[in-house]
């Protein structure tokens, strides 16, 4: 078995590479159990989203294995389950907590009631080991060293974090990360390798970075120099002579060196007709001009800083990022805000300008015009914030 941390900054790379793991995974002809933690909109984390896709996926497989469905059976999930956890060695007072397991199972036929019940009397003993931690790691356990249509098993797990600055967790994430984490040490006829994609801050274990660095699987991804930043584009236009200098330095600035960032920017250059591949050179169109703007699509960029900032200023951004959200117009009403926030107008009006002037407030609020007050906005106590 395996453990692979892949982690680093919004943008970097990640789920690149975590389309790689998947890519390599099937070449070796491994089954790839795969979850992740974002809601369809994209605004907010789940908790449990991402094992009830993993697990989803783990009962798709064993209905597919001749293993676990003998004769290609029409089980429903709750025989499988069985199956899976009587392999697995479980006990009959342990296969009585079977109602948990909807909990990441949504289609496990059991009441709501007695699920939840359930949950709070387990979670009430925690003098032992959750049985709900226990019941997914035999499922798990089970299926590596079991399953017959394929040569071993990938957990895939991406965390992912909200570019609404709002998330959710849960308690479960951390005791069955440490318990998958536990079975990748134990030898086997077939490999479990678990691969955890996730920022630093988004770590659901406290154990996860230290082993991954015991066993050398430990990937840090890193936003790119400028000299990197210049192949990089030279590798996504085809320019073998090179990029303009001052092109280069522009999208170096635009994009922080972000590798998402850097496509983002040298997409909207493209779209605009801003830029050109001659003699092999990447080079600003004679008709263009570069506009010191940002991409609307760089919101959520700024969420590494945003994680450093003290919790007050936290506060701030995030109303900053709603009201963003909610209005059309490119000044917000500082009086208003100051109210919400219960804020001396002066301590905001501070606050405001030194986060502008670190560019925190730059991927949040991606405005086209600069930081200004004219005299009706003074009036109003209102201010625009925009990238510097």
């Amino acid at each position: 078995g395996g453990l692979v941390l892949v982690h680093g900054g919004p943008g970097s790379g990640k789920t690149e590479l975590a389309a790689h793991v998947r890519a390599w995974a099937n070449e070796h002809d491994l089954t790839v159990l795969a979850g992740q933690n974002q809601s369809p909109t994209g605004t907010i984390t789940v908790p449990r989203l991402c094992w009830q896709e993993v697990f989803g996926a783990l009962l798709k497989e064993a209905r597919a294995d001749p293993f676990w469905n003998p004769k290609n059976e029409s089980a429903n999930d709750r025989e499988i389950l069985r199956r899976l956890l009587d392999v697995a060695g479980a006990t009959k007072e342990l296969l009585a907590w079977l109602p948990v397991l909807r909990l990441f199972f949504p289609g496990l036929y059991f009441g709501p009631n007695v699920v939840n019940a359930m949950v709070e009397r387990d979670g009430l003993h925690a003098t032992r080991p959750s049985r709900v931690v226990t019941l997914c790691k035999m499922l798990i356990s089970a299926f590596a060293r079991h399953s017959t249509t394929s040569n071993g098993t990938v957990v895939l797990l991406h965390l992912r974090r909200s570019t609404s600055f709002f998330g959710q967790s849960d308690d479960y994430d951390e005791r069955i990360v440490d318990g998958i984490m536990e079975l990748t040490e134990l030898r086997g006829a077939k490999p479990l390798i678990f691969c955890l994609v996730a920022r630093e801050a988004g770590l659901p274990s406290k154990a996860v970075q230290p082993r991954a660095r015991q066993v050398s699987g430990e990937v840090r991804v890193n936003n790119l120099s400028l000299d990197l930043t210049e192949m990089y584009v030279q590798h996504m236009v085809q320019a073998t002579e090179g990029v303009h200098p001052d092109l280069l330095q522009y999208i170096f600035e635009s994009s922080g060196g972000n590798p998402y960032g850097t496509q983002l920017v040298l997409s909207e250059l493209q779209q605009r007709g801003t830029v050109q591949v001659l003699e092999g050179r990447l080079e600003i169109d004679g008709t263009g001009r570069l506009r010191q703007e940002y991409p609307q699509v760089l919101i959520g960029m700024a969420l590494a800083t945003f994680e450093k900032l003290p919790h007050r200023q936290q506060d701030l951004v995030k109303n900053v990022a709603m009201c963003s959200q909610e209005s059309d117009s490119d000044a917000l009403n500082l009086e208003d805000l100051a109210e919400t926030l219960d804020w001396p107008i002066e301590e905001l009006q501070e606050t405001c300008s030194h986060l502008v002037s670190q560019g925190v407030f730059r991927a949040v609020m991606p405005l086209p015009t600069k930081m200004r007050r004219s005299s009706k906005e003074r009036r109003r106590g209102t201010m625009t914030f925009t990238p510097s």
